[in-house]
């Protein structure tokens, strides 16, 4: 499959973020395309079997886009902690009643972890691999549906 745009059959567009700040819309743009190129990465990294880097690429698109939906639904950025983040991915999974979204985020952080630890064998690490697309896939919809709330 040629990655383009994430989960879209485009490349990125600024464009849809219009209605915006210049700044925000900027950043905004910014982000689309480093998750991007994240996840473009993941899935090459993938391809040559090199796990522990496909883990933390994908891992990194997954956080941009959660960069994204904060800066979309608040006009701020998130938090850069760790922290800070999962507890912003609990409350929004809260509010959204979707118990889902924090399993897989809290899924998603073990690719995180065997980044610097390679504690996953391949199984285990294919099987992550797959919740934590899921995860980028769900919070894809999530920025959607924000975008068409917003116009």
């Amino acid at each position: 499959m040629q990655i383009r745009g994430i989960f879209l059959n485009t490349e990125p567009n600024p464009s849809k973020f219009d209605n915006r700040s210049e700044s925000i819309q900027k950043q905004l743009a910014d982000y689309e395309k480093l998750t991007f190129y994240y996840y473009k990465n993941a899935k090459e990294y993938f391809k040559q079997k090199e796990y522990s880097k496909a883990g933390e690429a994908l891992w990194g698109s997954i956080n941009i886009y959660l960069k994204i939906i904060s800066l979309i639904v608040s006009n701020k950025p998130l938090p850069a902690g760790h922290k800070e983040i999962r507890l912003y991915v609990q409350n929004l999974a809260n509010s959204l009643r979707d118990h889902d979204l924090y399993m897989l985020y809290k899924k998603a952080e073990k690719l995180h972890a065997n980044f610097y630890q390679n504690f996953l064998d391949e199984e285990e690490f294919i099987e992550y691999f797959n919740f934590s697309e899921q995860l980028l896939k769900k919070i894809y919809g999530l920025i959607r549906a924000s975008i068409r709330k917003k116009q």
